[in-house]
């Protein structure tokens, strides 16, 4: 993502905004600016049903973390995404706080079955 920057001080005219060029960048930059605030909800999600259950602090960075690495594994590459959600589904085992916080998430977030199931069957909460 790349910003244009302006001097904090510098005197704005009609001159140096153009709205043409902020609304290219943002097309430019728009799913990167839309993952990112997914992510930010998720997280802010997570940070809330840490609190709400009494968990351990971080259990949620711990969680968007475990979770973001084992999707970013592409379907494509079966042994490598079949190993990423054995470990995420392990690291969920061997932590009660983990646990409770995913199962508490998917209680709260509810997606259609469609959403949660994966091209190989695997579901997601």
């Amino acid at each position: 993502m790349t910003t244009q920057y302006v001097e904090p001080n510098s005197e704005i005219t009609s001159g140096n905004l153009d709205p043409d060029a902020g609304y290219a960048w943002y097309l430019a930059n728009r799913d990167e600016i839309i993952e990112l605030s997914q992510e930010m909800d998720f997280l802010a999600s997570l940070r809330q049903l840490e609190t709400e259950n009494s968990l351990a602090p971080g259990t949620a960075e711990q969680l968007k973390r475990l979770h973001y690495e084992a999707s970013s594994v592409s379907e494509t590459n079966p042994d490598e995404y079949a190993i990423a959600w054995d470990n995420y589904a392990k690291s969920l085992s061997e932590s009660a706080d983990l646990a409770t916080l995913a199962r508490v998430y998917g209680e709260r977030v509810n997606m259609p079955l469609w959403e949660r199931v994966s091209a190989t069957g695997v579901m997601a909460f």
